[in-house]
């Protein structure tokens, strides 16, 4: 094995074992902040909180601007995702109230609103990573960033 390889893998270890050493404390805090929230009853009260942070803030007028374009490409397309995940809801109640009961079709839209509820969370952790690159934050730890600089800083030596 490389050096470089298994160089890879000790780091990788320990950042996954940093990581899960640090889990317990974080859903401790995030349980602690969750209770302190005030309820949000719909998307638009959600809207309203956070278009009164973003106005009240240190923010430039470009970077309001510019978060507020990101909000409404991600509202559109969290719609079309809210459109096809009711849909399949519907069709879920159809074929459960059909006879004679297709537990394989069943199972088929399961699976499809599995995707769609992975694909609705990719759009929101990607609005997050864009938001935060508006306002100037870029987090290291996230795995995409912090992995793919790892992996393809420095090319493999040919001397390994």
């Amino acid at each position: 094995m490389k050096i470089l390889e298994i160089y890879k893998s000790v780091v990788l270890a320990g950042f996954a074992t940093i990581l899960a050493a640090g889990c317990a404390t974080s859903d401790k805090q995030l349980d602690e902040k969750l209770k302190a929230e005030p309820p949000v009853k719909n998307r638009a009260d959600l809207q309203n909180q956070a278009g009164g942070m973003v106005k009240d803030s240190n923010l430039s007028a470009d970077q309001k601007a510019r978060l507020g374009q990101l909000q409404k490409e991600t509202q559109a397309k969290l719609d079309l995702v809210q459109e096809e995940s009711l849909k399949l809801r519907s069709l879920l109640i159809k074929d459960m109230l059909t006879s004679p009961f297709n537990s394989d079709e069943v199972d088929a839209i399961k699976s499809r609103m599995r995707k769609v509820e992975d694909h609705r969370l990719a759009i929101f952790f990607d609005t997050v990573d864009r938001a935060n690159e508006i306002i100037g934050r870029v987090d290291f730890r996230r795995k995409d960033v912090f992995f793919f600089q790892l992996m393809n800083q420095y090319p493999p030596r040919s001397d390994d």
